[in-house]
C-alpha cells in the first residue's frame, strides 16, 4: 500500500501526498517526513492536506506550550531551576524546528 501511495505521490497526486503525510504522522512516527508530504499536498491544492498540516502545526504548538509551561518558571527563577536554561532553549528550538 505504501508503495502505491509513493508512486502516485511521485506523479504529484495531492491525495497520495496527503496519504503519505498521514501515514508518516500516524504509523511511521516521522513528523519531519509527515510535514514535508502534507506541505506538498497543500501546495498542490489538497484541502485535506491543508487541514492535516494545520492540525499538525496546532498539535506541535500545543506540545511546545506544554513544555514551556513546565520548564519556563524554573528558567525565570534561577534558584529553583530544574533544568539549565541552555537545555530549555535547545528543547524549544528543536521542537519549533519541525513546525
Amino acid at each position: 500500500m505504501l508503495e502505491l501511495f509513493t508512486r502516485a505521490a511521485d506523479l504529484n497526486n495531492s491525495a497520495a501526498l496527503n496519504g503519505l503525510g498521514v501515514y508518516w504522522l500516524t504509523v511511521g512516527k516521522d513528523v519531519v517526513k509527515a510535514k514535508a508530504y502534507l506541505q506538498q499536498a497543500q501546495d498542490r491544492g489538497s484541502g485535506d492536506g491543508a487541514f492535516n498540516l494545520g492540525a499538525l502545526h496546532a498539535h506541535m504548538y500545543n506540545a511546545v506550550d506544554i513544555i514551556l509551561r513546565r520548564f519556563a518558571p524554573a528558567h525565570f527563577h534561577p534558584r529553583r531551576c530544574l533544568v539549565p536554561s541552555v537545555i530549555c532553549n535547545a528543547l524549544t528550538s528543536a521542537l519549533r524546528a519541525v513546525l
